[in-house]
């Protein structure tokens, strides 16, 4: 596999990681309109935090910001 296959293979899991991490802040958020407990926000805070990191790692990738990163995940496979 070559580094742009590398790319786009790591691109489309982060952003399946972002969209299911849409998903799930939108499950807590309906699931717990009636609860208003520290725990339920603090659940949905550490969903929001995984979004915002996973988002930025995407920004990385994206713009060849972790291209080492990327090149040795092709030398280790051949």
């Amino acid at each position: 596999m070559e580094k742009e296959e590398v790319r786009v293979s790591v691109t489309r899991f982060l952003e399946m990681c972002i969209n299911y991490a849409n998903d799930s802040i939108d499950r807590k958020k309906n699931r717990l309109t009636n609860d208003k407990s520290v725990d339920a926000q603090k659940e949905i805070e550490k969903w929001i935090s995984y979004r915002e990191f996973t988002e930025h790692a995407l920004k990385e990738v994206s713009l060849g910001e972790l291209d080492d990163w990327l090149e040795k995940i092709v030398n280790e496979n051949r």
